[in-house]
């Protein structure tokens, strides 16, 4: 059998279309289209809708189960009406392994990820490709053995009424940690004799990320913050007049691989 050119074109350029068109909601096994929600038994859940919640305490999702996947689908989770003096998480999990969260823009919370527990009953966890823009207290918080955070940026960090010094943008404790390819820009505080940290690694290693260190009114911006064991190589920090620009971890590779600069 011959294909005429013309319908051979035709067949590709079909097939290419629906390939292109593939999304990852086909693999979806509930939609989440209500907050606060619950998720109480492991799978694929996605968004299809933006959504955005007014509750100033709790959670928007919670998360009961191990080996789940919250995929955004490229939509917003919002609780930015619950304004600066909010308790909210966006995504919340304790003592659950195996969660990943990814493809959303998460804005207006206290924490907009907030998975804790120890690396006993927690680890195995994927943060990636997010965008966390506007939230107050934290971006990202992780605790648990093994687990990355990569692909994220996340922006003007602070601001909480309730917690307003120690602001972090991705703070990971626990045991293998890998924090890699994420922007974090402005992370400030508005409280006095206390720090702002673009990311704390407690282990782990933190490599080719980039910070821009954000303000604060009295103590130091940290582009990074390690503490019993964290490595970092590979990095850039960025700050102004306004923020220091701190990088304090244990720096592996050459001597300067870690990049800090007043632009």
């Amino acid at each position: 059998m011959k294909f005429r050119p013309g319908v051979l074109t035709l067949v590709l350029v079909l097939a290419a279309a629906g390939i292109a068109g593939a999304d990852e909601t086909t693999f979806c096994n509930a939609f989440i289209t209500t907050l606060p929600y619950t998720i109480s038994t492991q799978g694929h859940y996605c968004f299809d809708r933006n959504l955005s919640t007014a509750i100033t305490t709790g959670n928007a999702i919670t998360i009961n189960s191990d080996f789940v996947v919250v995929d955004l689908n490229n939509f917003k989770l919002g609780g930015g009406s619950a304004g600066l003096s909010t308790n909210t998480n966006g995504i919340y999990a304790t003592a659950h392994r195996n969660i990943t969260v990814r493809n959303g823009n998460i804005r207006g919370f206290k924490v907009a990820i907030n998975i804790g527990g120890n690396t006993a009953n927690s680890g195995g966890h994927l943060i990636e490709n997010n965008v966390l823009d506007g939230n107050t207290f934290e971006a990202i918080s992780l605790v648990g053995d093994t687990v990355v955070v990569r692909n994220n940026t996340i922006l003007n960090t602070g601001g909480s009424s309730s917690n307003p010094n120690m602001v972090t943008g991705i703070l990971a404790y626990g045991d293998t940690t890998s924090l890699r390819d994420n922007i974090v820009a402005n992370t400030f505080n508005n409280g006095t004799g206390s720090n702002a940290r673009g990311i704390y690694n407690y282990r782990g290693l933190s490599d080719h990320n980039l910070i821009r260190a954000g303000a604060v009114s009295n103590g130091y911006a940290y582009g990074f913050y390690s503490f019993f064991g964290g490595y970092c190589r590979d990095n850039t920090v960025l700050f102004n007049s306004t923020g220091r620009g701190y990088v304090n971890c244990n720096q592996i590779g050459p001597s300067g691989s870690n990049y800090t600069t007043n632009p």
